[in-house]
Protein backbone atom coordinates (compact mmCIF):
# COMPACT_ATOMS: atom_id res chain seq x y z
CA UNK A 1 0.00 0.00 0.00
CA UNK A 2 2.89 2.42 1.04
CA UNK A 3 4.55 1.95 -2.40
CA UNK A 4 1.58 2.73 -4.49
CA UNK A 5 0.77 5.86 -2.17
CA UNK A 6 4.02 7.71 -3.86
CA UNK A 7 3.00 7.52 -7.38
CA UNK A 8 3.09 10.70 -9.25
CA UNK A 9 2.53 12.44 -5.56
CA UNK A 10 4.17 15.94 -5.56
CA UNK A 11 6.93 15.52 -2.13
CA UNK A 12 9.51 18.95 -1.53
CA UNK A 13 12.84 17.29 0.38
CA UNK A 14 14.97 19.50 2.03
CA UNK A 15 18.03 18.93 2.89
CA UNK A 16 18.17 16.79 -0.32
CA UNK A 17 21.79 16.65 -1.32
CA UNK A 18 22.89 15.06 2.44
CA UNK A 19 23.13 11.58 3.70
CA UNK A 20 19.91 10.93 4.54
CA UNK A 21 18.03 13.52 2.17
CA UNK A 22 19.51 11.65 -0.94
CA UNK A 23 18.55 8.06 0.14
CA UNK A 24 14.84 9.51 0.40
CA UNK A 25 15.12 11.49 -2.78
CA UNK A 26 15.48 8.52 -4.92
CA UNK A 27 13.84 6.32 -3.08
CA UNK A 28 10.71 8.65 -3.92
CA UNK A 29 11.63 9.17 -7.39
CA UNK A 30 11.94 5.28 -8.05
CA UNK A 31 8.26 5.11 -6.72
CA UNK A 32 6.99 7.53 -9.07
CA UNK A 33 6.75 10.61 -7.16
CA UNK A 34 6.93 13.98 -8.41
CA UNK A 35 10.12 15.63 -6.11
CA UNK A 36 11.48 18.97 -5.65
CA UNK A 37 14.68 18.58 -4.06
CA UNK A 38 16.19 21.27 -1.94
CA UNK A 39 19.70 22.17 -0.75
CA UNK A 40 22.33 24.32 -0.57
CA UNK A 41 25.16 22.03 -2.04
CA UNK A 42 25.04 20.85 -5.84
CA UNK A 43 22.31 17.86 -6.17
CA UNK A 44 24.09 14.95 -7.36
CA UNK A 45 22.44 11.36 -7.79
CA UNK A 46 24.51 9.00 -9.77
CA UNK A 47 22.66 5.79 -8.64
CA UNK A 48 19.50 7.54 -10.41
CA UNK A 49 18.09 5.67 -13.46
CA UNK A 50 17.59 8.11 -16.35
CA UNK A 51 13.55 7.92 -16.10
CA UNK A 52 13.65 8.17 -12.22
CA UNK A 53 16.11 11.32 -12.39
CA UNK A 54 13.77 13.00 -14.83
CA UNK A 55 11.01 12.92 -11.87
CA UNK A 56 13.81 15.15 -9.89
CA UNK A 57 13.59 18.92 -10.14
CA UNK A 58 16.65 20.13 -8.49
CA UNK A 59 17.17 23.70 -6.43
CA UNK A 60 20.16 24.48 -5.22
CA UNK A 61 19.76 27.29 -2.78
CA UNK A 62 20.48 27.68 1.09
CA UNK A 63 17.06 27.83 2.82
CA UNK A 64 17.80 31.26 4.67
CA UNK A 65 16.86 32.40 1.41
CA UNK A 66 13.96 30.12 0.24
CA UNK A 67 10.39 31.31 -0.50
CA UNK A 68 8.49 29.28 0.71
CA UNK A 69 5.11 30.68 0.71
CA UNK A 70 5.46 31.04 -3.24
CA UNK A 71 6.80 27.51 -3.54
CA UNK A 72 3.87 26.23 -1.21
CA UNK A 73 1.35 28.16 -3.38
CA UNK A 74 3.14 27.52 -6.57
CA UNK A 75 3.96 23.55 -6.38
CA UNK A 76 1.61 22.54 -3.41
CA UNK A 77 3.33 19.93 -2.24
CA UNK A 78 1.17 17.26 -0.66
CA UNK A 79 4.36 15.71 1.24
CA UNK A 80 7.26 18.29 2.65
CA UNK A 81 10.17 16.19 4.11
CA UNK A 82 12.32 18.57 6.04
CA UNK A 83 15.68 17.06 6.67
CA UNK A 84 17.81 20.04 6.47
CA UNK A 85 19.48 21.64 9.19
CA UNK A 86 22.62 20.36 11.54
CA UNK A 87 23.64 16.83 12.30
CA UNK A 88 26.58 17.33 14.30
CA UNK A 89 26.65 17.36 18.72
CA UNK A 90 30.06 18.39 18.60
CA UNK A 91 29.63 21.55 15.82
CA UNK A 92 26.51 22.42 18.55
CA UNK A 93 28.65 22.67 21.46
CA UNK A 94 31.59 24.75 19.44
CA UNK A 95 28.69 27.02 17.90
CA UNK A 96 25.26 26.88 19.77
CA UNK A 97 24.08 29.99 17.83
CA UNK A 98 25.16 28.56 14.70
CA UNK A 99 23.33 24.87 15.04
CA UNK A 100 20.30 27.25 16.59
CA UNK A 101 20.10 29.46 13.52
CA UNK A 102 20.42 26.63 11.26
CA UNK A 103 17.99 24.60 13.15
CA UNK A 104 15.46 26.44 15.15
CA UNK A 105 15.05 29.55 12.89
CA UNK A 106 14.32 27.68 9.33
CA UNK A 107 12.12 25.37 10.82
CA UNK A 108 9.96 28.03 12.22
CA UNK A 109 10.47 30.47 9.35
CA UNK A 110 9.26 27.20 7.36
CA UNK A 111 6.02 26.63 9.61
CA UNK A 112 5.20 30.11 9.91
CA UNK A 113 5.02 30.44 5.80
CA UNK A 114 2.77 26.94 5.61
CA UNK A 115 0.32 28.45 8.16
CA UNK A 116 0.20 31.77 6.05
CA UNK A 117 -0.16 29.99 2.83
CA UNK A 118 -2.97 27.80 4.42
CA UNK A 119 -0.97 24.58 3.90
CA UNK A 120 -2.87 21.30 4.38
CA UNK A 121 -0.09 19.22 2.87
CA UNK A 122 1.95 17.04 5.58
CA UNK A 123 5.07 18.19 6.91
CA UNK A 124 7.32 15.56 8.03
CA UNK A 125 10.43 16.35 10.60
CA UNK A 126 13.53 14.66 10.63
CA UNK A 127 14.50 14.60 14.53
CA UNK A 128 17.30 12.55 16.51
CA UNK A 129 17.34 10.82 19.60
CA UNK A 130 19.62 13.50 21.08
CA UNK A 131 16.27 14.51 22.35
CA UNK A 132 16.65 12.18 25.10
CA UNK A 133 20.40 12.67 26.11
CA UNK A 134 20.68 10.33 29.70
CA UNK A 135 17.51 8.88 28.97
CA UNK A 136 15.95 7.66 33.00
CA UNK A 137 14.64 4.46 31.71
CA UNK A 138 15.48 2.15 28.99
CA UNK A 139 14.46 1.35 26.56
CA UNK A 140 13.19 4.86 25.93
CA UNK A 141 9.92 5.43 24.27
CA UNK A 142 8.47 8.71 22.89
CA UNK A 143 6.68 10.12 26.27
CA UNK A 144 9.94 9.61 28.80
CA UNK A 145 11.04 12.65 29.67
CA UNK A 146 13.09 14.56 27.18
CA UNK A 147 16.39 16.11 29.48
CA UNK A 148 18.51 16.86 25.93
CA UNK A 149 22.38 17.34 26.96
CA UNK A 150 24.08 19.30 23.85
CA UNK A 151 22.48 22.30 22.04
CA UNK A 152 22.00 19.83 19.46
CA UNK A 153 19.32 17.96 21.10
CA UNK A 154 17.94 21.13 21.99
CA UNK A 155 17.42 22.72 19.10
CA UNK A 156 15.92 19.37 17.20
CA UNK A 157 13.19 19.40 20.70
CA UNK A 158 12.12 22.69 19.60
CA UNK A 159 11.73 21.94 16.76
CA UNK A 160 9.49 19.61 17.33
CA UNK A 161 7.44 21.22 19.90
CA UNK A 162 7.05 24.07 17.40
CA UNK A 163 5.73 21.72 14.76
CA UNK A 164 3.83 20.00 17.35
CA UNK A 165 2.05 23.51 18.64
CA UNK A 166 1.69 24.58 15.09
CA UNK A 167 -0.38 21.57 14.32
CA UNK A 168 -2.48 21.99 16.88
CA UNK A 169 -3.48 25.71 17.09
CA UNK A 170 -3.16 26.62 13.32
CA UNK A 171 -4.52 22.83 11.83
CA UNK A 172 -1.41 22.21 10.42
CA UNK A 173 -0.56 18.68 9.47
CA UNK A 174 2.59 17.12 10.87
CA UNK A 175 4.76 14.64 12.56
CA UNK A 176 8.57 13.90 13.87
CA UNK A 177 10.67 11.08 13.38
CA UNK A 178 13.57 10.79 16.73
CA UNK A 179 16.12 8.93 14.37
CA UNK A 180 18.77 6.93 16.33
CA UNK A 181 22.44 5.58 15.41
CA UNK A 182 21.82 6.18 11.67
CA UNK A 183 24.64 4.33 9.21
CA UNK A 184 25.11 3.39 5.28
CA UNK A 185 26.55 4.50 2.17
CA UNK A 186 27.42 8.38 1.35
CA UNK A 187 27.75 8.98 5.41
CA UNK A 188 30.66 11.33 6.27
CA UNK A 189 30.95 11.10 9.76
CA UNK A 190 29.70 10.00 13.21
CA UNK A 191 30.72 6.63 15.16
CA UNK A 192 30.28 3.78 12.04
CA UNK A 193 31.99 5.72 9.51
CA UNK A 194 35.03 7.20 11.88
CA UNK A 195 35.93 3.48 12.96
CA UNK A 196 35.53 2.47 9.33
CA UNK A 197 38.05 5.10 8.23
CA UNK A 198 40.38 4.28 11.39
CA UNK A 199 40.39 0.47 10.64
CA UNK A 200 40.87 1.35 6.57
CA UNK A 201 43.64 3.49 7.82
CA UNK A 202 45.91 1.21 10.97
CA UNK A 203 43.60 -1.84 12.03
CA UNK A 204 47.08 -2.00 14.24
CA UNK A 205 46.13 1.12 16.34
CA UNK A 206 42.67 2.33 16.48
CA UNK A 207 40.89 4.79 19.42
CA UNK A 208 37.52 5.03 20.55
CA UNK A 209 35.91 7.56 22.83
CA UNK A 210 35.46 6.75 26.13
CA UNK A 211 35.52 2.30 27.35
CA UNK A 212 33.54 1.39 24.77
CA UNK A 213 30.85 -0.17 26.12
CA UNK A 214 28.62 2.88 25.49
CA UNK A 215 25.06 1.62 23.17
CA UNK A 216 23.89 2.78 20.58
CA UNK A 217 20.91 1.32 18.44
CA UNK A 218 22.44 1.29 14.78
CA UNK A 219 19.91 1.73 12.21
CA UNK A 220 21.04 1.45 8.34
CA UNK A 221 19.77 4.33 6.28
CA UNK A 222 17.22 2.33 4.06
CA UNK A 223 15.06 1.22 6.94
CA UNK A 224 15.55 5.64 7.95
CA UNK A 225 13.53 5.89 4.58
CA UNK A 226 11.33 3.00 4.58
CA UNK A 227 10.12 4.70 8.47
CA UNK A 228 9.94 8.32 6.65
CA UNK A 229 7.36 7.20 3.99
CA UNK A 230 5.29 4.72 6.28
CA UNK A 231 5.09 7.30 8.87
CA UNK A 232 3.83 10.02 5.97
CA UNK A 233 1.84 8.10 4.64
CA UNK A 234 -0.45 6.20 7.66
CA UNK A 235 0.56 8.28 10.58
CA UNK A 236 -2.24 10.60 12.40
CA UNK A 237 -0.20 13.96 11.92
CA UNK A 238 -1.34 16.07 14.32
CA UNK A 239 2.20 16.84 15.71
CA UNK A 240 3.27 13.02 17.39
CA UNK A 241 6.65 11.69 17.22
CA UNK A 242 7.88 8.06 16.42
CA UNK A 243 10.92 6.69 17.27
CA UNK A 244 13.46 5.10 14.75
CA UNK A 245 15.68 2.43 15.25
CA UNK A 246 15.49 -1.15 15.46
CA UNK A 247 14.90 -2.01 18.80
CA UNK A 248 18.80 -3.83 19.17
CA UNK A 249 21.32 -1.95 21.25
CA UNK A 250 24.95 -2.76 20.48
CA UNK A 251 27.79 -1.85 22.24
CA UNK A 252 30.68 0.48 20.71
CA UNK A 253 33.44 -2.47 21.20
CA UNK A 254 30.66 -4.71 19.34
CA UNK A 255 30.57 -2.56 16.70
CA UNK A 256 34.13 -2.29 16.31
CA UNK A 257 34.76 -5.93 16.01
CA UNK A 258 31.46 -6.51 13.77
CA UNK A 259 33.37 -3.75 11.51
CA UNK A 260 36.88 -5.87 11.85
CA UNK A 261 35.54 -8.96 10.68
CA UNK A 262 33.42 -7.21 7.91
CA UNK A 263 36.18 -5.72 6.22
CA UNK A 264 38.43 -8.75 6.94
CA UNK A 265 41.47 -6.99 9.32
CA UNK A 266 42.92 -8.08 12.25
CA UNK A 267 42.54 -5.61 15.79
CA UNK A 268 45.11 -4.72 17.09
CA UNK A 269 45.93 -2.45 20.27
CA UNK A 270 42.65 -0.11 21.07
CA UNK A 271 43.91 3.09 22.75
CA UNK A 272 40.99 4.89 24.90
CA UNK A 273 40.34 8.41 24.72
CA UNK A 274 38.23 10.57 26.48
CA UNK A 275 34.37 10.00 25.84
CA UNK A 276 33.17 13.00 24.09
CA UNK A 277 31.03 16.06 25.58
CA UNK A 278 27.26 15.65 24.95
CA UNK A 279 27.21 12.29 24.12
CA UNK A 280 24.95 9.58 26.21
CA UNK A 281 26.39 6.46 27.79
CA UNK A 282 22.92 4.71 26.67
CA UNK A 283 20.71 4.26 23.93
CA UNK A 284 17.80 1.56 23.55
CA UNK A 285 15.23 2.77 21.74
CA UNK A 286 11.43 1.01 22.15
CA UNK A 287 9.81 1.12 18.93
CA UNK A 288 6.50 -0.13 19.62
CA UNK A 289 4.45 2.89 18.47
CA UNK A 290 5.96 3.06 14.65
CA UNK A 291 6.06 -1.16 14.69
CA UNK A 292 2.00 0.02 14.96
CA UNK A 293 2.13 1.82 12.10
CA UNK A 294 3.61 -1.31 9.74
CA UNK A 295 7.18 -0.62 9.95
CA UNK A 296 9.83 -3.03 10.66
CA UNK A 297 13.62 -2.56 9.94
CA UNK A 298 14.87 -5.08 7.58
CA UNK A 299 18.28 -4.85 7.34
CA UNK A 300 20.08 -6.75 9.74
CA UNK A 301 23.60 -5.11 11.10
CA UNK A 302 25.84 -7.40 9.90
CA UNK A 303 24.53 -6.75 6.16
CA UNK A 304 24.01 -3.26 6.85
CA UNK A 305 27.63 -2.52 7.37
CA UNK A 306 28.53 -4.66 4.58
CA UNK A 307 26.74 -2.24 2.08
CA UNK A 308 28.49 0.37 4.28
CA UNK A 309 32.11 -0.90 4.09
CA UNK A 310 31.40 -1.69 -0.21
CA UNK A 311 30.95 2.11 -0.46
CA UNK A 312 33.73 2.96 1.71
CA UNK A 313 36.11 1.23 -0.41
CA UNK A 314 34.43 1.90 -3.93
CA UNK A 315 33.96 5.56 -3.95
CA UNK A 316 37.23 6.17 -1.80
CA UNK A 317 38.96 3.69 -4.02
CA UNK A 318 40.46 1.80 0.14
CA UNK A 319 41.64 -1.54 -0.76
Amino acid sequence: MTDAYWHERRATVTGAAGFIGSHLVERLARLGARVTAIDRAPLLFPALETPCRERVVPVCRDLASFDWERHLRDESPEVLFHLAGTSSVVGSIESPAADFGANVVETVRLLEAARRAGHRGTIVYQSSAAVYGRPTRLPVCEGDPTRPISPYGVSKLACERYLAVYCELYGLRGVSLRAFSVYGARQRKLIVYDVMCRLGESPDDVWLAGDGEQTRDFIHVDDVVRALLIVAAKAPLSGEVYNVATGDSRSINELLECLAAVMGVKLGSIERRPARKGDPERWSADTSLIRSLGFAPQVPLDDGLLRTVEWYRSSLKVR
